[in-house]
């Protein structure tokens, strides 16, 4: 009797934890307020866009009338950003949502794994190792900035009318963060129709040869051979040799990057065709150059559709990590306003939303940038102790 009592028992416990288990798991049944506390670390446009169109979502759901999100800027200031963080996992807040690899380490740390953590706009999260699966998620995951190499493929093909044969590759072997993307740069590759040409160099001396080598690269498919019935010259595809890759790609490898103005010279010469894509904005030292930047308000709302998910009753270990699914393209041009980051946004929604597009994006007025600040709640203008909160 003991027994059969002692396994009655035991079955009781059991079943009360999987009971809680799946309450604690299921958010938008539990009748309460939810609590998502938001840090925002650096004061970049890009991740103000991100954590305001994050922000606008989640007030657009079923549950808006009993979410409260506390939005804490911490002026870049990493004891702020300690405070900040260790308040929300002292007032036991149900979600964090971290802008940025700085807020996102320190919201890791602070929760101990035990509150999850969604994150915007960090680059390389296995790298930073803020996860070790993107896949399975532990406590941590979101959207990552990464620029996917499949869009910087297809922004190489549509400014070449499709014709991309052969592409160029520069990097150094120094930094993981940079290995780590070109390796995901070849793998998209060899699935792909374009054939691609390492230049691997040590040092900014050695990209003088590299980007030679490749502006009068000829693929070993294209090279002419002899006939060996008439002694006559023969091109495999029947024409002429082609010279030179189609485009080259710059890793932001700091050796790369210390090389960009060797680059460019060679680059600037009028008889060079060849395309030059490089890996982030502050490589753009020439009008020939080129980059492809994530659309930071839609990593906002994808990250909003991730944390809904999870209040909905999806498992977090479920909610794999994702990379961006829109980017535009970015040139010396595209910079020449100080708003540009703003203003590619806004052109990005007034897309999504169907509007007339202007041929020019319009020029703000010192009235409406003040707007447009109010409105996005800047984190200037905030103190480690606002909160933008929907109670």
């Amino acid at each position: 009797m003991k027994k059969i009592l002692s396994v009655l028992l035991i079955l009781t416990m059991i079943l009360c934890v999987f009971c809680s288990c799946g309450e604690e798991t299921t958010l938008i049944d539990s009748g309460k307020v939810i609590r998502i506390g938001v840090v925002q670390f650096e004061n970049k446009d890009e991740h103000t866009q991100a954590r305001s169109a994050f922000i606008s979502k989640m007030k657009e759901s079923d549950y808006a009338d009993r979410l409260e999100i506390d939005f804490q800027w911490a002026k870049e200031d990493e004891a702020v950003l300690t405070t900040i963080v260790d308040r929300f996992v002292a007032d036991h807040v149900d979600i964090i949502v971290s802008v940025g690899s700085v807020a996102t380490k320190a919201a890791k740390i602070s929760s101990k794994g035990e509150i999850p953590v969604f994150f915007m706009a960090v680059k390389n999260p296995i790298a930073d190792q803020i996860m070790t699966s993107k896949t399975t998620p532990v406590s941590v995951t979101g959207v990552t900035d990464f620029v996917a190499p499949d869009s910087v493929i297809d922004s190489m093909v549509s400014e070449l009318s499709g014709e991309l044969g052969n592409l160029g590759i520069i990097y150094n072997t120094s930094e993981v963060d940079s290995i780590m993307e070109i390796n995901d740069f070849k793998d998209y590759m060899n699935t792909s129709a374009v054939s691609y040409v390492e230049a691997i160099i040590s040092n900014p001396f050695e990209v003088n040869k590299a980007v030679n080598d490749l502006v009068n690269y000829i693929d070993p498919m294209e090279r002419p051979v002899i006939s060996p019935y008439d002694g006559s010259i023969v091109y495999p595809n029947g024409k002429d040799v082609k010279i030179g890759v189609d485009a080259i790609y710059i890793s932001g490898d700091h050796v790369s990057k210390d090389s960009l103005d060797t680059v460019r010279d060679i680059m600037e010469n009028e008889e060079v065709r060849t395309i030059v894509y490089v890996a982030d904005e502050d490589m753009l030292v020439s009008p020939k150059f080129t980059t492809v930047k994530p659309v930071y308000r839609a990593i906002g709302r994808q990250t909003a559709d991730m944390v809904d998910a999870y209040i909905n009753g999806t498992p977090f270990d479920k909610i794999s990590c994702e990379d961006p699914l829109h980017y535009y393209k970015v040139n010396m041009e595209t910079m020449e306003s100080p708003d540009w980051i703003i203003q590619t946004e806004e052109l990005f929604d007034m897309i999504e939303k169907g509007e007339v597009i202007p041929e020019e994006i319009p020029k703000k007025s010192d009235e409406e940038k003040k707007e447009t600040e109010e409105k996005n709640e800047e984190p200037g203008d905030n103190t480690a102790g606002n909160a933008d909160q929907n109670k």
